[in-house]
């Protein structure tokens, strides 16, 4: 099925022209890049998490595929969320489906199921993808996706689809994407703490303590368990080590310094 853009002239610019000449304006394409197994992303409107998103895709080589593990925000469909076949598209046109390695997925896992209802209006996939899409365009070559929507913090469930996508990849050129805002709608002295506590276990490596220090804290990471997923995922294909990239907050932006959103740009290699 065909997947259409569902936040364009929302969270972002829905005119091609606008949104190339928004990207180019953030994104750094002389930056050096890095072997990165899997990274952290935000997905607020781009005038609030834009040049932190860019910030860790400036670093991103090429890769073929990028598998996106998204939260879900919207509470339709199964909780357990994967597409194996159609498009996802934006104004910069198209985007593939991976259907070899995602029916792998799929096959390695007994929780996934296949379901474009919890996909079609969720945002947080679709605003990862300008970025994509324009860098591919600068490389002059095309990649294709795997679209993964989560609403599960079981510890259990989110360590089997980490190993069950590491599995598919093997040896593949991929790169899994975790698509997380972090903590919401309390003051900037708040949030900076709770983000500085999440930060901390993902820069450890510990997708349990991350998970756990969420938990106990109260911390409004929406993309949690994408996160741990995405970091097992990272850890079983060779992973080791975690680099804060950037880090802001929407106070940066409106200037409301008592209900914000934290955001984070983190890669795992």
């Amino acid at each position: 099925m065909r997947r259409p853009a569902a936040v364009s002239g929302l969270f972002y610019p829905d005119n091609p022209d606008e949104l190339r000449a928004y990207l180019s304006s953030v994104l750094d394409l002389h930056r050096e890049k890095r072997e990165i197994k899997a990274a952290l992303a935000p997905h607020a409107g781009y005038i609030y998490s834009g040049k932190t998103a860019a910030a860790c895709y400036s670093m991103f080589k090429q890769s073929d595929c990028y598998i996106i593990l998204a939260p879900n925000h919207t509470g339709l469909g199964s909780p357990f969320s994967i597409m194996t076949g159609g498009t996802y598209t934006t104004p910069l046109g198209d985007v593939e489906i991976d259907e070899e390695l995602s029916l792998k997925i799929l096959k390695n896992s007994t929780i996934l199921e296949e379901d474009p209802i919890a996909q079609i209006k969720e945002h947080a996939i679709e605003v990862q993808l300008p970025f994509l899409q324009f860098l591919s365009e600068k490389a002059g070559r095309s990649f294709k996706i795997v679209p993964i929507v989560l609403a599960t913090q079981q510890f259990d469930d989110l360590e089997e689809i980490g190993v069950a996508i590491a599995s598919a990849i093997d040896k593949r050129s991929a790169v899994i994407i975790a698509s997380s805002d972090m903590n919401h709608y309390e003051s900037q002295e708040i949030t900076q703490k709770k983000d500085s506590l999440a930060i901390e276990q993902m820069l450890m490596y510990s997708p349990f303590g991350l998970l756990e220090t969420v938990q106990k804290n109260s911390i409004t990471m929406c993309g949690v368990g994408p996160a741990v997923s995405a970091m097992i995922a990272a850890k079983h294909l060779g992973a080791s080590k975690a680099e804060l990239i950037a880090h802001s907050t929407s106070a940066e932006i409106n200037h409301d310094y008592h209900n914000i959103v934290g955001y984070s740009s983190i890669i795992f290699y």
